[in-house]
């Protein structure tokens, strides 16, 4: 039967590799490894596995930690806002809120069709045309 855990130095290897702060050469020689042992640690599925979720461990603690402190950032944000003395800073802190809350604000729009049903028509059918609502309008009056 194959065992499928892994030692205390590649369980150090991964660790170390998973945080990504440090070179190759420095994680062997923290591990007390060779940096051709650390490669082969690497070519292996299990060490790549528990690399592999290591750094979504990392990754889910920190985005955490930072949605944790989220509120009260963004209570501290407000509240110099609010403190502010000068109006130019509290306007663009209001806008940025704005921005980050609803969007981007923006001036104009421009719209714009295509239109590609276009039947030409000949000036003596409009003129006839506009002859025959001239008749009516008078008729009508």
């Amino acid at each position: 039967m194959l065992d499928d855990t892994l030692n205390n130095q590649q369980q150090a290897a991964a660790q170390l590799l998973a945080q990504g702060t440090l070179e190759k050469q420095e994680i062997a020689k923290r591990v007390g490894i060779s940096r051709t042992t650390l490669y082969h640690y690497m070519k292996q599925a299990k060490f790549i596995a528990e690399v592999d979720r290591l750094k979504q461990d990392f990754k889910t603690f920190g985005k955490g930690l930072v949605e944790s402190k989220l509120t009260d950032a963004v209570n501290g944000y407000w509240k110099l806002l609010e403190q502010s003395n000068n109006d130019m800073v509290r306007a663009k802190g209001y806008e940025f809120f704005i921005e980050r809350s609803l969007g981007k604000l923006t001036n104009s729009h421009t719209i714009s069709t295509e239109v590609t049903n276009i039947k030409q028509v000949d000036e003596d059918i409009l003129e006839a045309e506009q002859e025959q609502w001239a008749k009516e309008l008078e008729e009508g009056e």
